[in-house]
């Protein structure tokens, strides 16, 4: 008490720099809690859809398939394979990312299944697995842009890391669905 008396200019000082030093600070733990939020709500499951986690690995699964098929027909199909290995990566260590994962593989998978409609010599059974797998490829990636529980809190959350005081946290805004 005696310092505050005795050195007015002093207590100011220290008084700013910690309310200076608490935006960044608070700012940070509001985009963490943020992020906690939206990472469960990736994990776990909805009454309605599932869980987005769910729905890539099924996703890969499907995808994996798909690359079977192209394999046997087209010779391998390194593309659609990456896409997938990016996917399931994608889907364990950054579930945030999780639309431009989806995105790569509908796209790689997209081309490998045209192509496998499109080759002379695929047998009808090849044919029909490739229609059926890539119809579950897209089904399944409208049930992710359909996670309306995700697609709020990743909004919510995308709002913090844009604005101030988010700014100051090092987080990036999440990609998703409209």
């Amino acid at each position: 008490m005696n310092f505050i008396k005795h050195n007015r200019a002093a207590a100011w000082c220290a008084l700013i720099l910690i309310v200076l030093g608490s935006i960044p600070l608070g700012a940070h733990l509001s985009v963490a809690r943020l992020e906690k939020s939206l990472v469960g709500i990736y994990e776990e499951d909805s009454p309605r859809y599932g869980s987005p986690r769910a729905d890539l690995r099924r996703l890969g699964d499907y995808g994996e398939q798909l690359c079977s098929i192209a394999d046997a027909t087209l010779g391998a199909d390194s593309e659609l394979r990456k896409a997938v290995a990016d996917l399931r990566r994608l889907a364990e260590t950054d579930p945030l990312r999780q639309k431009e994962a989806a995105d790569a593989l509908y796209r790689d998978a997209s081309l490998a299944y045209n192509r496998i409609l499109n080759t002379d010599g695929v047998s009808d059974a090849q044919r029909q697995s490739a229609i059926s797998y890539f119809y579950e490829i897209d089904s399944t990636r409208a049930r992710l842009m359909h996670h309306e529980e995700y697609a709020a809190a990743a909004k919510k959350y995308n709002h913090a890391v844009t604005s101030f005081p988010g700014l100051l946290s090092t987080r990036d805004a999440v990609d998703i669905y409209n």
